[in-house]
């Protein structure tokens, strides 16, 4: 773990061997698949890694749309939003709160501050205004120490400055139909239909294929 500042476990690959990545360097992680349950237990499992490794003093966790943290290691440092009586905290008025948590970052940001660490599980569909806002902070939240952790079923719903910004993504094995949306036609014609796997992109690189159960 030496040299890795947030450390996230994902697997093992071929050789049997585990594979680390470390999501200070990804800045943002895309994990797509149909099933919802693969999805929430690879985030707790990343969650434990970062806990085992860091330390859970050492950073915070929030959410945006996920109730997939509700299984993690206990006594994570959770980001509390404001409490609102009688109606919802909507998704929206989560993306304006990490907004302005970021705004308020870049005033006074010392990199010795504890990192951060949002779970975002998109909506199968989200508006125009809620694109944009969820485009600035993936954009700008790694200049302010807040890192992302996105959870998607398909990518039908992205834009492509979205895209961009989410090229290093971990696909389960579903179909070739939706893998071709998740990956690109080119390498979804890598993939083997084989149980529990996963394929782990970063950048444009070549797919690394990975047993995510460990």
């Amino acid at each position: 773990m030496i040299n890795i500042k947030l450390p996230l476990l994902l697997g093992t690959g071929k050789t049997n061997m585990p594979v680390i990545t470390d999501l200070f360097l990804l800045r943002r992680l895309l994990i797509a698949g149909k099933s919802d349950n693969a999805k929430n237990e690879m985030i707790n499992r990343l969650l434990k890694s970062l806990v085992d490794n860091v330390g859970v003093d050492n950073f915070y966790v929030g959410t945006i749309n996920a109730k997939s943290v509700g299984k993690a290691p206990k006594n994570v440092q959770q980001i509390q939003y404001p409490t609102l009586s009688g109606r919802m905290f909507t998704v929206r008025m989560q993306l304006v709160f990490i907004y302005n948590l970021i705004s308020d970052r870049c005033i006074e940001y010392n990199s010795n501050d504890s990192p951060i660490v949002f779970i975002v599980c998109l909506p199968e569909t989200f508006t125009k205004e809620e694109r944009n806002i969820l485009h600035d902070i993936l954009l700008y939240g790694p200049a302010v120490g807040i890192y992302f952790i996105v959870m998607v079923k398909n990518m039908r719903g992205i834009t492509k400055d979205l895209r961009f910004l989410l090229r290093n993504r971990i696909c389960f094995y579903d179909t070739k139909y939706r893998s071709r949306i998740t990956l690109g036609t080119e390498i979804a014609n890598t993939l083997s239909p084989t149980k529990n796997d996963m394929w782990f992109l970063i950048g444009d690189n070549k797919p690394k294929h990975i047993l995510w159960q460990v």
